[in-house]
């Protein structure tokens, strides 16, 4: 089973690779229209949170319930960039620990993923922009989140959902030092 997070305050999206084969996309968004289930992609509408933090804890619950639901038992985590320029940065570390918690409570052993390595394993550079992963995803699939979810092509949520793939098909594993500087 391949499993990948692309978490994210706005959209957090989850891609699972069953031992069968099959596939499933998860994600968290605030657009109605969106909303959707489908034997590929399941969307649920963000809520609405009376604070930050239980919306961190809202949407880490999302994910461990759908983790458990599946079975998961390892998880490639998209590590959370400090040098972000959407000011979020704190937040995201917030929430990152907040799921980071909820995973390790549900005895699922995290590997957490750098975002050059995510680009890296699905273009062959670190340093590609989010519609070069996208356009990188269409290459090899034959299709795109966009047309499926009839939003703009190479943004949200498409990157997002690109973004898990490409996480969950990383086989790095991190080295313990590099581990312990990543995450707490």
């Amino acid at each position: 089973m391949r499993v990948g997070i692309d978490y994210s305050v706005t959209a957090p999206a989850i891609y699972i690779e069953r031992d069968d084969g099959t596939e499933k996309w998860y994600l968290m968004y605030d657009v109605l229209r969106l909303v959707r289930d489908t034997d590929q992609i399941q969307i649920t509408r963000t809520g609405k949170y009376d604070s930050k933090l239980h919306r961190a804890i809202a949407i880490a619950e999302w994910a461990v319930n759908i983790l458990t639901l599946e079975g998961v038992k390892k998880v490639n985590l998209e590590s959370f960039s400090m040098g972000s320029n959407t000011g979020l940065s704190f937040d995201i570390g917030a929430h990152t620990g907040i799921l980071f918690d909820r995973i390790f409570q549900a005895g699922i052993e995290v590997n957490f993923i750098l975002q050059t390595t995510a680009k890296l394993s699905l273009t062959g550079k670190g340093g590609d922009k989010k519609d070069v992963m996208c356009d990188e995803f269409y290459k090899r699939r034959g299709w795109r989140f966009s047309d499926v979810l009839n939003t703009k092509p190479n943004e949200s949520p498409e990157n997002d959902l690109v973004d898990a793939y490409a996480v969950a098909h990383c086989d790095t594993v991190l080295d313990e030092k590099s581990t312990r500087k990543m995450f707490m």
